[in-house]
């Protein structure tokens, strides 16, 4: 039976495989487990663990609407149990999501700042009981129990078992050089599916930490379907700014006309905005909107295409 679901950027094809839910294209979610253990000497405890977008619910109550923006359809869960050390285990969860940016989405919301990245998947990082990657449309999370010693160990001996099953691209996703300007703060981008910086009317897209003369800022990227999309999200920007009785001005960045927003947010301090084709590109929490800001936001006006 064909469903058809809507992603965080365009609607994908799923397709229902035995319990468990997945892209048409991709292999049974359970087939990506290793079995019956990651490595020698392990083995999986109990039966493989089925969600769909329904139940889901169940397994990670309080955080499963988080992933839904994202174009999540399925997941599976495993709990893999060392046969020499009953109290040495370790649980492995897929999620399978819309695309590699909604992957990364759900990763890159997990992700902090001081992360000790490994080289698994796209990207992933590991800390003493858990660890995290993302590869392709799939975002894996595991977690252990056991001694310190050990818990990291078995973590990415599991995490390399499964990123070897996981078919598709092993890259970052190509989207992240929108906000991969000089200033970006490292492991600070994220990429959220709807309502960048918790305003409705921007939608879809990319924020991120930066620095400006020792001060940290937040850097944006929205992404629309059209120009004519993103010139409504800032128009609906600027009524908005005029509800809260904000003071703004549009400055000259082209030479010819005034299409750079300056504004005093009531959420966000300063804010310079400009709209790039389908994009729009801005820096918040400014105290100054001195050459330094207007520096950092050509940088990220220069990574987005101009149509």
């Amino acid at each position: 039976m064909a469903v058809i679901m809507r992603g965080a950027s365009r609607a994908f094809p799923f397709l229902v495989i035995g319990l468990s839910v997945c892209a048409a294209d991709s292999p049974p979610l359970e087939s990506l487990l290793p079995s019956p253990g990651f490595a020698s000497g392990w083995r999986t405890e109990g039966a493989v663990r089925h969600f769909d977008k329904k139940t889901i619910v169940d397994y990670i109550d309080g955080e499963a609407e988080m992933y839904f923006p994202y174009g999540f359809s399925g997941a599976v869960a495993a709990r893999y149990v060392s046969e020499g050390d009953p109290t040495r285990s370790v649980q492995a969860d897929i999620f399978c999501m819309g695309s590699r940016l909604d992957a990364f989405g759900i990763y890159s919301n997990n992700r902090f700042r001081n992360a000790q990245l490994i080289k698994i998947g796209a990207e992933g990082f590991c800390e003493d009981y858990q660890l995290m990657f993302y590869q392709d449309r799939y975002f894996v999370r595991l977690s252990a129990h056991g001694k310190p010693d050990n818990t990291k160990v078995d973590m990415v001996n599991c995490a390399k078992a499964i990123a070897q099953r996981l078919p598709g691209d092993r890259t970052p996703a190509p989207e992240l050089d929108l906000i991969a300007a000089p200033g970006v703060i490292a492991l600070t981008p994220k990429y959220l599916a709807e309502s960048v910086l918790g305003y409705d009317f921007f939608g879809r897209g990319f924020v991120a930490d930066a620095e400006i003369g020792g001060e940290t800022v937040r850097a944006f990227v929205v992404i629309t379907d059209s120009s004519d999309a993103a010139q409504l999200a800032l128009d609906k920007y600027v009524a908005y700014l005029q509800t809260k009785n904000a003071e703004y001005e549009w400055q000259d960045s082209s030479g010819k006309t005034k299409t750079r927003l300056q504004a005093h947010d009531p959420l966000y301090k300063g804010v310079m905005l400009e709209r790039r084709g389908a994009y729009l590109v801005g820096i918040a929490k400014l105290t100054e909107m001195d050459a330094s800001a207007v520096s950092l936001l050509q940088s990220l006006l220069d990574r987005v295409p101009n149509q």
